[in-house]
Order: C-alpha cells, then structure tokens, then sequence
C-alpha cells in the first residue's frame, strides 16, 4: 500500500478498504488493509470501521466485523 515518495495516511487507507468492500468477494482484502493501516501506526477511525462492517455485511461475514469493531 506505498509507493515511492507517498506518504499513507488513514484517508488512504478508507478508500481502499471501502473500495474493496463494495464486492462481497473482497472483504479479507478488506480486512488485510486494515492490519496494515494499524501495523504503520495509522489510528482508524468511525469511516475505518463503517468501511469494514460494510465489507464484511456484503460478504455475510457479520460475526467478523462485530468482532472488528470490538478490536
């Protein structure tokens, strides 16, 4: 999720995961850039996790995103 010269930022990261959340099969991309978000440092906020609960609800994958939020 980096290139050279650009410096990630949590509206980065909300974009990719809301865009990956939008197709149901993509929800552990999801959920992978999330772990990234918080392994750089990036503090995740209410659009983080409203990006996530939406990628995991398109998936089926509720018990997940309950478990994400409590996280």
């Amino acid at each position: 999720m980096s290139a050279a010269g650009f410096s990630v930022q949590t509206v980065h990261c909300n974009v990719l995961i809301s865009a990956l959340g939008t197709r149901g099969d993509q929800w552990s991309a999801a959920m992978e850039a999330f772990e990234d978000m918080k392994e750089r440092g990036l503090q995740p906020d209410v659009i983080t996790f409203t990006s996530l609960t939406t990628a995991c609800a398109n998936a089926g994958k509720v018990r997940e995103s309950i478990v994400t939020d409590a996280s």
